[in-house]
C-alpha cells in the first residue's frame, strides 16, 4: 500500500494480522471481518487525515477497545457495527475533538457508552440500533449514562432488541420429581 500514496478510501475485508502504518492520506478506512487485536486502534487512531471510520463485522477480536488521548485527530464519523466480542469501550480525553456523528449497531455485549462522549462537544447525533433494551435504557433519557450523551442534540434508538439472547440465557438444572 506504500505505493499508492494518493489512496483516500480503503476497505479491507478478511483476516489480518496487522494494519499498514503508512496511510498518510486516507481519509475514509472501513473494517469487515479482518479480527484484529486491540492494540491495532493505536495504529487507526494516528492516521492524521482520517474522517470516516467504520469498524464493521468482528472487525475486532478485543473485550475491550481504548481510544487514547489524541487519537483520531480529524475523525468526523465513527460506526462501531457487529463488533461481537466488544464489552467495553473506553476513551480518553482529548479524543475525537471533531466527531460529529456515531453510529452504534449490533455490539450485543457492549455494556455502556464511554465516559469520554461527554467531553466530545462536537457531537451531532448519535443513532444506536439494534442493541439490547439493557444498553438503550441505559443512554436513554434519565438512564443512568444519560449524562454522557445529554448535549447531543439528536440521540435515535432503533431497533431494541430483549435483553436476553439465546447464549446468555442461565442454564437451568432440571427439577426432580
Amino acid at each position: 500500500m506504500q505505493r499508492c500514496p494518493h489512496l483516500y478510501k480503503l476497505r479491507l475485508y478478511g483476516k489480518m494480522t496487522a494494519l499498514p502504518k503508512e496511510l498518510p492520506n486516507l481519509t475514509k478506512l472501513t473494517l469487515e471481518y479482518t479480527r484484529l487485536k486491540g492494540d491495532q486502534i493505536e495504529i487507526l487512531e494516528k492516521l492524521p487525515n482520517l474522517r470516516v471510520l467504520c469498524l464493521t463485522w468482528d472487525s475486532f477480536e478485543a473485550e475491550t477497545m481504548v481510544f487514547s488521548q489524541g487519537g483520531f485527530p480529524h475523525l468526523e464519523f465513527l460506526t462501531l457495527e457487529g463488533l461481537h466480542d466488544l464489552k467495553e469501550w473506553r476513551v480518553e480525553k482529548e479524543v475525537m475533538p471533531s466527531l460529529q456523528r456515531l453510529r452504534i449497531h449490533y455490539c450485543k455485549k457492549l455494556r455502556a457508552v464511554p465516559d469520554g462522549l461527554q467531553d466530545i462537544t462536537t457531537l451531532k447525533e448519535i443513532t444506536i440500533d439494534g442493541m439490547p433494551s439493557r444498553f438503550c435504557s441505559r443512554v436513554g433519557e434519565g438512564g443512568e449514562d444519560f449524562y454522557r450523551i445529554k448535549h447531543v442534540p439528536s440521540l435515535i434508538i432503533t431497533n431494541i432488541l430483549d435483553s436476553v439472547e439465546k447464549d446468555e440465557e442461565p442454564e437451568m438444572e432440571e427439577a426432580d420429581d
